[in-house]
């Protein structure tokens, strides 16, 4: 458990004058805000780029917001159910909201990870590929739904997998979120 909180400390330490800036009632609540605002600046530019049909970033960059992605998920929305004692509450809404800017960035990120490795609707990969059939391919896989019209390039079968099991814990997280607001809801009234 000591090993997990120093883990999140060193990842997501800020500089002092920045933390006063954020909103928070801990300096490790005002961490995770600040990450939280790095990933939606990121999901912004996600945004963007797809509307805009300007491929800035393909390749790497796609990987790198993949991989900031799934520790933005294990750091902030599956690290804060780990602090959960006597002296630390989850806030619902909180955990709902970030569970919700994970979700977001997972499926931009690895749109932009599949739009550069490749999907299919037949046996051939050829690209190029377009970006809002990326997006609704990263979708379909996040939610492990799997309508059967495109499937992933040999050399992106991996991501996918990783995808759909990403997208089966932000999943129980949403319900485990919502049951945590009902209940808190009931003990207040």
């Amino acid at each position: 458990m000591k090993v997990i909180r120093k883990a999140v400390r060193k990842v997501t330490s800020i500089p002092g004058a920045l933390v006063r800036a954020i909103p928070g009632s801990t300096r490790g609540s005002k961490q995770r805000r600040f990450f939280t605002y790095v990933m939606m600046s990121w999901l912004v530019m996600m945004v963007v780029e797809l509307l805009l049909g300007v491929r800035v970033l393909d390749s790497w960059p796609g990987f790198v917001l993949a991989a900031l992605s799934i520790l933005y998920f294990i750091i902030v929305v599956l690290g804060v159910l780990f602090m959960t004692s006597h002296k630390f509450t989850v806030a619902p809404t909180r955990l709902a909201f970030d569970a919700l800017i994970s979700m977001l960035s997972c499926v931009m990120s690895f749109a932009i990870v599949f739009r550069s490795l490749g999907f299919s609707s037949d046996e051939f990969c050829n690209g190029p590929f377009d970006p809002v059939e990326a997006v609704y391919f990263s979708a379909v896989t996040f939610s492990t739904l799997g309508y059967g019209d495109f499937h992933p390039c040999s050399n992106a079968q991996i991501f996918a997998a990783s995808q759909a099991m990403l997208g089966n814990l932000h999943l129980g997280l949403i319900v485990g979120a919502a049951f945590l607001l009902a209940s808190s809801a009931n003990n207040n009234s």
